[in-house]
C-alpha cells in the first residue's frame, strides 16, 4: 500500500507541474490540444482534472508547444541556454587566471 501512495503522490505531482506549465503558456486548452494534435481536448481535460495519468505520447507532443518536459517528471527545470553575450562573458571569466577570477568575484560581492 506505500508504492501505490508513493505513486499517487508521483502522478498527482507530474499533473501539477503538467498543469502549471500549460498556464504558462497562456492558451486555450484547446488550442494547445490543436497544436499538440490531439484529437479530443477533453484527453488533456482529464489529465488536468486528475482522472487519468498524464500519458507519454501526449508529454512528449506537449513539449513541441514549450512544455519543459524536465520540469513536468521531476520537478527540476531545464537550464535555459546562454545567449551570445553571456557566453562571451563566460568565456572571458574562463580564459582569465585563476587568481584574476577571484579578484573578480570579490569585487562583484563588494559591488552588489
Amino acid at each position: 500500500m506505500e508504492q501505490g501512495r508513493c505513486t499517487d503522490n508521483l502522478s498527482t505531482a507530474i499533473t501539477q507541474r503538467f498543469t502549471e506549465e500549460l498556464e504558462q503558456l497562456g492558451m486555450p486548452i484547446t488550442e494547445a490540444a490543436r497544436r499538440m494534435g490531439e484529437s479530443h481536448p477533453q484527453r488533456i481535460r482529464d489529465v488536468i482534472r486528475g482522472r487519468q495519468g498524464l500519458p507519454s505520447d501526449m508529454l512528449s507532443r506537449a513539449s513541441t508547444i514549450g512544455v519543459d518536459v524536465m520540469y513536468v517528471v521531476s520537478g527540476t527545470r531545464t537550464p535555459k541556454p546562454l545567449n551570445g553575450n553571456e557566453r562571451a562573458l563566460l568565456e572571458n571569466y574562463r580564459a582569465v587566471a585563476k587568481q584574476e577570477r577571484a579578484q573578480l568575484v570579490t569585487s562583484h560581492h563588494q559591488g552588489a
